[in-house]
């Protein structure tokens, strides 16, 4: 055999590296009447998650925002009870938003309400119990949503109409105090916008929003003393002012935010701390502002397991815009916690012939074993 014998090359053409493409790129890179075709057709919630992901995605989805607002509507009209509350002429993809959070924080405090029926009033601990709870459970949620979205309207707007009472009556601090129905007058601002029907379904829950708001703050009914004692639930419940705070103040949206920490004694350190922070002083030290601020953000973006179908992204905001000069001016002009709603909507109810006597308004054990 030669060893001079020169075998033939081989040219072997490999395939170069491909270079990766992202979506966003080849998305951006379609005519734009094509990519705002499909914009405008993306599900409601779908465009509001696509515009957190990049600024380029928040522009193209709010070029188009007008578009989405309107087939949303067309799709999912607005309940005629959501209109009458917040009303608006330019219902834009804003305003959308709005009225979701609203109805979203109903929908989770009803299920929180009816969880607490669930083990409170019928034991149930194990999965099967639950489960077999499912249906009434909905029935629960299906009659508590709309009321609670009233009720939801009424503490939003409390702060406001009470200030207003405030500045236009000079004897605003004995006034709130007495237990005279006529002394309610800044209550009526909002309860003129709901029909007979809302009145009486919220009048008669309202004491289940009460006692769930005061249990939320307790251990649970069925724990003895010496197993209170031995989980460390020998606290005193918090006194009538910080549930009234809660209410008027904070509103629904802070009750839902209590109620997705799951833990007792955590709930109420976190109420304990919030309150505390509150300003109360003529004139507060730039410490006692960064204090008060500093709660505001432990409790209410608390990094506790939410619950099922609470809001996870922490976008609730605390006192509604309130200043610190308004609450330093609310704090001691709130009426006490039963005082507040009940004479108010009793008396126009009566006012109005919606009932013929209070007899005929259910009571609270009397929706229970409705709702149950």
């Amino acid at each position: 055999v030669g060893t001079n014998i020169k075998l033939p090359q081989l040219h072997l053409d490999l395939p170069k590296k491909k270079t990766k493409t992202t979506f966003e790129v080849l998305f951006f890179n379609l005519p734009p009447e094509i990519r705002d075709q499909i914009i405008r057709l993306l599900p409601f919630r779908s465009a509001m998650n696509l515009r957190q992901v990049s600024t380029k995605w928040r522009a193209a989805v709010s070029s188009n925002a007008s578009a989405i607002s309107k087939l949303f509507l067309v799709r999912n009209p607005l309940p005629s009870l959501a209109q009458t509350l917040y009303p608006n002429l330019n219902q834009d993809m804003q305003y959308i938003q709005e009225v979701g959070h609203r109805h979203g924080v109903a929908s989770r405090l009803a299920a929180h309400i009816a969880k607490w029926l669930s083990q409170e009033f019928y034991l149930h601990k194990s999965r099967e119990q639950q489960h077999h709870f499912q249906s009434t459970k909905r029935h629960i949620q299906q009659r508590l949503v709309p009321s609670l979205f009233a009720a939801f309207h009424f503490f939003e707007m409390y702060p406001k109409h009470l200030l207003q009472h405030n500045r236009s009556h000079e004897r605003h601090d004995s006034l709130l105090r007495r237990h005279d129905v006529a002394e309610f007058q800044f209550e009526r601002a909002s309860m003129e916008f709901y029909s007979n029907d809302i009145l009486l379904q919220t009048h008669e829950i309202f004491d289940i929003i009460i006692n769930f708001v005061r249990r939320l703050l307790s251990p649970p009914s069925y724990y003895g003393f010496w197993e209170r004692s031995l989980r460390g639930y020998l606290k005193k419940a918090p006194r009538d002012q910080v549930y009234a705070a809660i209410l008027c103040l904070g509103g629904l949206d802070v009750v839902v935010q209590l109620a997705n920490i799951s833990d007792v004694m955590q709930r109420r350190s976190a109420v304990d701390r919030f309150y505390a922070s509150l300003p109360r002083t003529k004139k507060s030290t730039p410490a006692v502002q960064s204090t008060f601020r500093a709660e505001v953000s432990r409790l209410f973006h608390h990094k506790a397991k939410p619950a099922a179908g609470s809001d996870k992204t922490g976008s609730i905001v605390p006192m509604r815009g309130l200043g610190e000069d308004d609450l330093r001016l609310l704090l001691p002009l709130l009426p006490a916690l039963n005082d507040s709603w009940h004479h108010t909507a009793e008396a126009l109810l009566l006012e109005k012939m919606v009932v013929g006597s209070r007899g005929d308004i259910k009571n609270y054990t009397q929706m229970l074993t409705e709702l149950i």
